[in-house]
């Protein structure tokens, strides 16, 4: 890599895209091990809480 490239808005764009896609999968699957592993329902209402509350920022 060039040490002279700078970062661009569209190069962290695409970092934070990616992050979000991340940060969303990783919210699904503990919405399916809370499911799979059928606990309370405290605890799935509490992980589709946390979900909401991640992505409505």
């Amino acid at each position: 890599m060039d040490p002279n490239k700078e970062v661009t808005s569209a190069d962290l764009a695409k970092i934070s895209s990616s992050l979000a896609i991340l940060g969303y999968s990783i919210s699904l699957l503990a919405l399916e091990r809370a499911d799979q592993e059928k606990q309370k329902k405290e605890s799935m209402s509490a992980a589709i809480n946390y979900l909401f509350k991640r992505f409505r920022r």
